[in-house]
């Protein structure tokens, strides 16, 4: 069951860690094709976009919560629900 959640966690953070590097290149690489055209028409990026680049570490948290909690109800008790852990680390 451990090493399930670990997998898991694991692939939480990837998916966070790929996420925050594509939206800072993204970003970056947008700023040097068009940013004379963003000038412009005075265009700004999505401030969801922005809390990305400059605190996406902090979405790091989710997944260490996740595991955290699965690792203590599943040592709790012997005959837990498992199937529920680890459909809850697919939606978290």
């Amino acid at each position: 069951m451990t090493n399930i959640i670990k997998i898991l966690g694991l692939s939480q953070v990837a998916v966070i860690i790929i996420g925050i590097l594509t939206s800072f290149v993204s970003y970056k690489l947008w700023k040097i094709k068009y940013s004379d055209v963003a000038r412009e028409i005075n265009y700004k990026f999505p401030a969801i976009h922005d809390f990305i680049i400059h605190y996406g570490f902090i979405l790091l948290l989710i997944p260490f919560l996740w595991a955290t909690i699965a690792v203590y109800v599943s040592q709790r008790s012997a005959n837990s629900n498992q199937g529920k852990i680890i459909l809850s680390g697919f939606f978290s």
